[in-house]
């Protein structure tokens, strides 16, 4: 089984991660929205994510990393006794190696 590391994201990571790319791509296929209206939607929820992150300290974002390559991030969400994921990303690249059981 792959191995990996996850760090805190820091402000800087938050600006480049793009927390939209896969949730537009999702929203579009389910073909309730075109893809304006996919990407204001995204965006909009984003926002509100890190929003939420800034203001709780339950959220976070960690970035995955294999050896030194970032592979990924995972925003995750706790309360007193859960962990809720609200967002798992995997790299295009570094699909189907194994990384996105490793990360959970």
């Amino acid at each position: 089984m792959r191995s990996v590391t996850l760090i805190h994201a820091t402000e800087s990571d938050l600006d480049r991660i793009d927390l939209t790319r896969g949730y537009i791509d999702d929203l579009t296929k389910s073909e309730l929205y075109d893809l304006s209206a996919a990407t204001v939607k995204a965006k909009r929820e984003a926002d509100h994510l890190l929003k939420k992150l800034q203001a709780h300290s339950s959220s976070m974002c960690m970035l995955c990393f294999a050896e030194e390559e970032e592979v990924g991030h995972v925003w995750v969400n706790t309360t007193e006794n859960e962990l809720f994921i609200i967002n798992l990303e995997v790299y295009e690249q570094y699909r189907g190696q194994g990384f996105g059981k490793a990360i959970m």
